[in-house]
């Protein structure tokens, strides 16, 4: 068991930015890619954390992710749009293209933007949240390429695929539901969801799925290739929000009864909240993967706070 060691997320925020913006990201970029994997770390989910840091630097400085951070409308017809995100850091044109899909769903009630050429985008309920909480239903997924065989197969099919959902509500902290297909359930389930994910994001934006996704931790300077879905519902043009987040109030009270069961996305909150205050805790491997990519890009940490 691996030693771990508690930093303040202000800290880590600025360590990671300065690192990124080393290597040719833009401050402001560079913050904000930083404050999307920290942020992982806050909730818990530190697999879509900073450790991720040197493998996105190395594939930056090999070429396979490019420093640019916005994507490519290649087609946009009403209520829906397609980007080619030409291997941007996910983190950023993942952010783009909820907003567009935002954006279209207050003018057309939904919007649905798939992204092509992308890249790992970090936490799926990112952008659903952010959905949510401009006043819509929020889904946000994508592929990964292949994992393991289908139940019954012997070739390996589409992988851990990541999709979440998330649903405004009274309080403004939404409903968030995020997992991925391995979690769903190991068989027919998993493998379906997996496919489905696919056929959305890789299929559907024309871009890479299936084998066609290169391993996230594989050679880094191939391009990973995945592919983004995001949709937007605005509540208010199926009706009353204030009438919707009544009735999802009702629903959930008739869910969690006296109050010992927490809704989807309620615990990571509290872990982040509580994090926020205490501290980010971070395996000491972590850190020191952190600390040496920073002196290899040039960049000397001041010490952990």
């Amino acid at each position: 068991m691996s030693a771990r060691r508690t930093v303040s997320a202000d800290w880590l925020v600025e360590a990671v930015g300065s690192v990124f913006a080393a290597v040719g990201i833009r401050p402001r970029a560079a913050t904000a890619v930083a404050r999307g994997l920290v942020e992982a770390d806050l909730r818990g989910t530190p697999s879509d954390g900073v450790t991720l840091v040197p493998m996105y630097v190395e594939r930056l400085r090999k070429g396979s992710v490019g420093t640019h951070e916005s994507a490519e409308v290649v087609h946009d017809m009403g209520a829906i749009a397609v980007l080619d995100a030409d291997h941007a850091l996910g983190l950023l044109t993942g952010d783009q293209a909820m907003d567009l899909a935002v954006l279209k769903a207050r003018t057309y009630g939904l919007g649905a933007v798939a992204v092509r050429r992308a890249f790992h985008f970090g936490g799926a309920y990112r952008y659903a949240r952010t959905a949510a909480y401009a006043g819509c239903v929020g889904i946000a997924a994508a592929n990964s390429g292949l994992l393991r065989p289908a139940p019954g197969g012997g070739t390996a099919v589409p992988g851990d695929n990541p999709l979440a959902v998330a649903v405004p509500t009274e309080t403004g902290e939404p409903i968030l539901l995020s997992l991925t297909s391995s979690e769903a359930a190991t068989g027919p389930m998993g493998y379906g969801l997996a496919l489905a994910v696919d056929i959305l994001t890789g299929v559907l934006s024309g871009g890479g799925f299936g084998s066609g996704v290169r391993e996230l931790h594989g050679d880094t300077s191939e391009p990973h290739d995945c592919a983004h879905f995001f949709l937007a519902l605005s509540v208010s043009a199926f009706g009353s929000r204030a009438a919707f987040e009544s009735c999802v109030a009702e629903l959930t009270d008739q869910i969690t009864g006296s109050g010992q069961l927490l809704l989807p996305g309620r615990l990571e909150a509290e872990r982040k909240t509580a994090a926020r205050r205490t501290g980010v805790p971070l395996d000491a491997r972590v850190l020191a993967a952190l600390r040496e990519t920073a002196t290899a890009v040039g960049v000397t940490l001041a010490d952990p706070r």
